[in-house]
């Protein structure tokens, strides 16, 4: 570890450098992020896994700006052209675009006009022009070249000179920084016929300044520009920009001064606005990436922490229409009971035929809850179900999200776990599972494919995949995992497990029964001292060791058991005991044994946990069955819905009509809400009692508010 980087990460992100020294030693002793921050509080000084995370990047692309530095150094170095006061500038540059300026003149290019001309020797009348010495351009002609006469020869000295001002580091940093403050995006229709919906007519003929244009709103340009739907330019004030160039390098009684505004003219128009213009699509682009990653990830979050519906049997019902929909029944441990394909989309006549068979099943595998998914036919299979459950009060339903369903049920895992069902039955048991318990079942899933995001398709796919699966990975290790009913999938985002572990975690349970407690995890193929320090506090074991269904790690098990012991307690069966004593007197028994209060009051919150699910219990929506398209609406109607997106500029709400409406941030509540914490307020997932308050049937467009809505 390099100490001045470790210095750079601590200024940067405001944490101790002792703290970030021992962060980044124990990641390079092999321990995962999760167990640092649960159990290396103390050496951490109390470090966050985002904390974490942040150092651990941080480092990282502080390390390759200074490899950056140092690659180019060592060039400009070799060509000789290294001098004490570039080399200070290099060195005291902080961000990767303005190094990238610097080095321009000195980064080897491709032919140009102006390094064509250096090569036909032009150089010195460059020089000459700018030092408003007599010309001879009769000396520099070369015939059967492409500076065969004195025009030709003259220009290629003004290109030589164009190309100069284009590279000029003190230009091109003022241009950046003032086309950012004071430029506008504009925007023009090309094809409106690769627009039916009219999703971009916001943006056929706008004008947006720069710095106010928001992230979704940048993403949708780029988006239409890229589906040809339109095009976009930035605009400047152009003649001021150039009258600053000309100033900054030329007198304005220079000898060659029609020559030189015509050049600088030419530099700002042919080389400096593209390459600027570039810059700002690229920095938009990564800034609406930045900001649209923490958004997705948000959303990605709160699709996994989507509490489990306690149910003992739960059909899934895969909506279609001739080819049916795809039924399955399932018990609380998630096996298949049944499975069948019914027809009651198709028509009037199907429906009344398939409602006796179907409600029979109901009643027959006694279902709970159906899972409804949200694709093709699902307002048609919705009238079905709500007619059949006119006979079955006990039984209720929930629309559910498909993404990733038909994904599933093609994979290598959905083959391994249904050999013979086809991928339809296979998305039908997907949608069934994610009601009994959502995480374990979309952890299957690419997470890209869980639908976190209105422009996710366009950000860059390692980073975004990378970005969700760091958010996958938190959350299977924030809730923990049953070892003996998990998945390969949902094993291999646990702390210190890969997926070859996982996989011979699966097959030691196949062969040899269930895992009786934390220690018989090491008799697993590859299951090392070094993986069970890192994956055992997060693996739940229901087994001989009472301990081993907490987070408490059992290299603190000893130390528990000493706590209890001294205060003539056991666990679990004094835990009300345990809870009635209060964490104070806890701590007091436990400095008698010096044990820090830190991991005294770890242990103790673990001891005497209401339940050991963070994600909490699931709540039902209650639908209004009057309402199931656009049509059944009006301004003023009240009607609950689920937050299907958050955005920085709203949220969009399944109301049941099968077009989400959107809450803009300003109708989520009466105080004013700033786009960074919107999540404050509104969650995906989350149950809302929403108002109608705008409706554009043409367009499919639904305006809510929840404000002012009577309970």
């Amino acid at each position: 570890m390099d100490s001045e980087i470790i210095f750079l990460v601590s200024q940067k992100l405001e944490i101790n450098e002792k703290s970030v020294q021992t962060a980044l030693r124990l990641i390079e002793e092999g321990g995962t992020i999760p167990f640092i921050a649960r159990y290396r509080k103390e050496e951490t000084g109390n470090l966050s896994d985002v904390q974490i995370t942040s150092i651990v990047k941080e480092y990282k692309q502080i390390s390759n700006f200074l490899a950056r530095k140092k690659t180019i150094l060592s060039e400009i170095e070799s060509q000789g052209k290294l001098t004490d006061e570039l080399k200070e500038k290099i060195e005291n540059c902080e961000t990767l675009s303005a190094l990238e300026d610097i080095y321009l003149p000195y980064k080897p290019k491709k032919a140009t006009r102006g390094s064509k001309a250096k090569e036909a020797g032009l150089e010195k009348l460059s020089k000459e022009i700018l030092e408003e010495k007599d010309l001879n351009l009769s000396l520099y002609i070369k015939k059967d070249t492409p500076y065969s006469d004195e025009e030709k020869v003259l220009q290629g000295a003004l290109d030589i000179i164009a190309e100069d001002i284009s590279c000029d580091t003190d230009i091109r940093t003022f241009l950046k920084s003032s086309m950012l403050k004071n430029g506008y995006i504009k925007t023009s229709l090309v094809d409106e016929s690769k627009d039916p919906h009219k999703k971009y007519q916001t943006y056929y003929d706008t004008s947006l300044l720069i710095k106010s244009i928001k992230t979704h709103q940048f993403l949708a340009i780029n988006r239409a520009s890229n589906e040809g739907v339109i095009k976009y330019k930035f605009l400047f004030d152009d003649e001021v920009y150039k009258l600053k160039i000309y100033d900054k390098f030329y007198k304005d009684d220079h000898r060659y001064k029609d020559y030189l505004e015509k050049t600088v003219e030419d530099s700002y128009e042919r080389l400096i606005k593209p390459s600027i213009s570039n810059y700002l699509s690229s920095y938009l682009f990564d800034l609406a990436q930045e900001e649209s990653l923490v958004t997705f990830s948000s959303s990605l979050t709160d699709i996994l922490m989507k509490p489990p519906y306690k149910a003992n049997r739960i059909m899934g019902f895969d909506p279609g229409y001739h080819h049916g929909c795809k039924l399955v029944v399932i018990d609380g441990n998630g096996n298949v009971l049944y499975t069948g394909v019914i027809y009651p989309t198709i028509t009037e006549k199907a429906k009344e035929n398939f409602l006796k068979p179907f409600i029979k099943v109901l009643k027959d595998y006694k279902v709970e809850i159906i899972a409804l998914g949200n694709g093709t036919a699902t307002r048609e299979a919705e009238d079905f179900i709500v007619e059949a459950l006119k006979e079955v009060p006990t039984c209720n339903y929930e629309v559910v999200s498909e993404d990733g369903a038909s994904i599933y049920s093609v994979t290598k895992v959905a083959q391994e776990e249904f050999p013979t069902f086809d991928p339809n039955l296979r998305s039908s048991v997907s949608i069934a599972r994610r009601l009994l318990d959502p995480l374990s079942e979309l952890v299957k899933v690419e997470p890209s494919g869980l639908g976190v995001g209105q422009y996710q398709h366009d950000l860059d796919e390692k980073k975004l995949k990378e970005s969700l699966s760091d958010v996958v990975y938190k959350v299977v290790n924030d809730v923990g995992v049953n070892v003996n009913t998990a998945s390969k999938s949902l094993l291999s985002y646990v702390s210190g497990v890969n997926k070859t572990l996982a996989n011979n975690i699966v097959e030691h349970i196949k062969s040899n029964g269930a895992i009786k407690n934390r220690s018989q995890l090491k008799k697993v193929k590859g299951f090392g001292d070094k993986a069970f320090e890192n994956a055992a506090g997060f693996l739940r074991i229901d087994g001989n060791e009472p301990l081993d269904i907490t987070s408490i790690h059992p290299e603190s098990y000893e130390t528990t058991y000493n706590i209890l012991k001294s205060l003539n307690l056991s666990f679990p069966s004094d835990l009300d005991k345990i809870r009635g004593l209060g964490e104070e007197k806890w701590c007091s028994a436990a400095k008698t044994l010096k044990v820090s209060n830190e991991l005294a009051k770890d242990i103790y919150s673990e001891l005497i946990k209401e339940t050991r699910d963070p994600r909490g219990e699931a709540i039902k929506l209650v639908r209004d069955n009057k309402y199931r398209t656009i049509d059944d609406l009006k301004v003023g109607t009240i009607l609950q819905g689920t937050v299907s997106n958050v955005a920085d500029f709203g949220c969009f709400v399944d109301i049941g009509v099968h077009i989400s409406g959107l809450v803009h941030i300003s109708e989520i509540a009466n105080a004013y809400i700033a786009k960074d914490k919107i999540r404050d307020y509104v969650r995906v997932g989350q149950i809302v009692k929403v108002k109608v308050i705008a409706l554009d049937k043409e367009r499919e467009r639904i305006s809510l508010t929840m404000k002012d809505i009577n309970n």
